[in-house]
């Protein structure tokens, strides 16, 4: 794809239909294999625009090591935003947990969607804008594909992941921040 236009309609086509077609198809296989085919359009995508692709993926320790002092801010931010903005009560969505599910949400999901959003979206962005604008636009477009009635979490978690990217230059801290996120996001909605 010389044009970068039809990459991102191709991107924006898959994004979309993606959570549409698994609604309707009710299969977590589905989903499993709907964020695998996301990553590597996002992956491919991103290395048309570009990106240094193995470096999306390196980073030192220190910086693994900082995502979970960001995600400790991420956490105190949240806390000040569920103040302003109550979130709705948490109800337990997941009728059966099996291993597939608990690797989507922990897992497969956060990478998958830290390559679209952060790796591809963020990068070509990048090129065209200037840091604060790119995070806050990125943090915007990550929201749209995420619960509205969350909307100012989302957007605090989406900054700081953004953010993060654009710190240490890598996917790695972004992915970790991400991951812890939704895993603690999942047993708190099971055991809480």
């Amino acid at each position: 794809m010389k044009n970068p236009w039809i990459g991102f309609v191709v991107f924006l086509s898959m994004l979309l239909s993606g959570p549409v077609i698994a609604y309707y198809i009710a299969k977590m296989w589905f989903v499993a294999a709907w964020y695998v085919a996301l990553f590597l359009l996002s992956l491919y995508l991103a290395a048309l625009n570009g990106e240094k692709v193995p470096s999306l993926f390196t980073t030192n320790r220190k910086w693994v090591l900082k995502s979970f002092l960001f995600l400790l801010l991420m956490y105190g931010l949240l806390m000040i935003v569920n103040t302003i903005f109550p979130a709705p009560s948490v109800v337990n969505q997941f009728s059966q947990l099996d291993i597939v599910t608990i690797l989507i949400i922990t897992l497969i999901g956060p990478v998958a969607e830290e390559m679209a959003f952060r790796g591809y979206i963020q990068g070509m962005l990048r090129k065209k804008f200037n840091a604060n604008f790119t995070i806050v636009l990125t943090a915007l477009i990550f929201c749209l594909f995420h619960s509205l009635a969350v909307f100012p979490q989302i957007f605090v978690t989406a900054i700081i992941l953004s953010f993060v990217k654009e710190l240490s230059g890598s996917l790695l801290p972004s992915i970790v921040i991400h991951c812890l996120n939704n895993t603690v996001a999942l047993v708190a909605s099971v055991f809480i």
